[in-house]
């Protein structure tokens, strides 16, 4: 085995670089971790162990963790580098997905139509199944998103579609204010059964996070239909927060008065949405009337 070797990089940054490890020894070193993380679980849920012994398997996870991560990040990069990405390369299709940013974009965007048009019909189902006020009104917000997403498709002038999408933003503030005020005032919301509210609080904030990532991302290009594309996602996982909290308290709420909360912060969320399509129609009604000076001169 190699010895764990210690060398400066260029600004005399010390990078240390860990001994190499046949793939055999490797696989051993990420089974134990996982057998050290469920020792370790154990204790804390049930009492399982001693506590020295509980200790002992604690510093183990942990340094096993810690291990298993730096050679999984070698091993990950190496296989993208060496397996996954040449196979891609090879293909047309996938080729331009992964270096195309504006091709995937619209890609995905299509994907997603799919997806609002089925929860638009899901919630249209319940909202009469149920005589329920509130799932009409995420039927009607959903039908307003795949609205805006095939518009974002299928438009020719991104500036046109722009500023559409602005309007239905702002339409799309008054359905999701007609939800806020049924679950904040009528208590009229959703809860889900058992441990699937933990699945959807990680995919929510896992929403959030892209949905800032790229609106970041897209902020310094100049195309309008991508930061059309990507505000719709921003304003999607921002309503999937409002109906996360909304569920998380009803679970986990017990007595509380959840009303003033659920009210706060879909009034932020309308707020942030309502400007968000202010703000895009008059940047594209500006943008419009300048191109068209330029077209008269």
């Amino acid at each position: 085995m190699k010895q764990l070797k210690v060398r400066k990089t260029k600004g005399n940054r010390i990078r240390i670089k860990l001994p190499g490890l046949k793939w055999q020894l490797r696989l051993l070193l990420y089974v134990l971790t996982l057998l050290l993380f469920g020792l370790s679980l154990a204790d804390v849920l049930f009492h399982s162990f001693h506590e020295i012994l509980a200790m002992v398997f604690y510093v183990a996870a942990g340094c096993g963790l810690a291990l298993s991560c730096c050679y999984l990040y070698g091993d990950l990069r190496y296989g993208i580098k060496e397996k996954i990405k040449p196979g891609i390369e090879a293909n047309s299709f996938t080729n331009r997905i992964a270096s195309d940013y504006r091709y995937r974009t619209i890609l995905f965007a299509g994907s997603s139509l799919v997806l609002n048009l089925l929860f638009a019909l899901g919630n249209g189902a319940f909202g009469i199944l149920y005589h329920s006020v509130w799932f009409g009104s995420l039927s009607g917000y959903y039908l307003v998103l795949s609205s805006m997403r095939f518009i974002a498709i299928l438009y020719k002038k991104n500036l046109y579609a722009y500023r559409n999408c602005g309007i239905l933003f702002i339409i799309l503030t008054f359905a999701l204010l007609v939800s806020v005020i049924q679950m904040a005032l009528y208590g009229q919301t959703r809860s889900y059964p058992g441990t699937l509210i933990f699945a959807v609080a990680a995919y929510t904030f896992y929403k959030i996070g892209i949905a800032v990532f790229h609106l970041f991302k897209v902020g310094k290009m100049k195309s309008p239909l991508l930061r059309m594309i990507r505000n719709i996602g921003y304003a999607d996982a921002m309503v999937s927060l409002v109906s996360l909290q909304a569920a998380m308290l009803v679970s986990f709420g017990d007595d509380m008065d959840t009303r003033w909360m659920n009210l706060l912060t879909g009034g932020v969320v309308c707020l942030i949405i309502l400007s968000m399509g202010i703000y895009m129609v008059r940047s594209a009604v500006r943008q419009l009337a300048h191109e068209q000076k330029k077209e008269m001169n």
